[in-house]
């Protein structure tokens, strides 16, 4: 099982389980009839839904460059490519 895997369900179980408890509050609202609450609750859950799919995007691309950082400095590369590894560090940081 490699990082990534390891570390996916337990952040899908609970950031799922998070936003289904928002849109039954945004359900909730509309069957009582307040509309307007039902809204702030559903463009709520909309940003939570948002913030989790790029950060499993992040996680499923950017994991897997930080466990061949650790690699690399298991193996001292960093005196063969320092440039390399100085790149890889920005562009991550930029993607992030």
């Amino acid at each position: 099982m490699t990082h990534k895997t390891a570390r996916q369900p337990c952040f899908q179980q609970n950031s799922g389980r998070t936003l289904k408890n928002k849109i039954r509050e945004a359900a909730g609202e509309l069957e009582d009839g307040d509309v307007n609450n039902a809204i702030k609750k559903a463009d709520e859950a909309e940003r939570m839904y948002r913030k989790a799919e790029l950060d499993a995007i992040k996680s499923y691309y950017l994991d897997g460059t930080r466990a061949l950082w650790v690699q690399a400095e298991q193996l001292d590369v960093k005196d063969r490519a320092p440039k390399t590894l100085k790149l890889t560090r920005a562009l991550v940081k930029k993607a992030e």
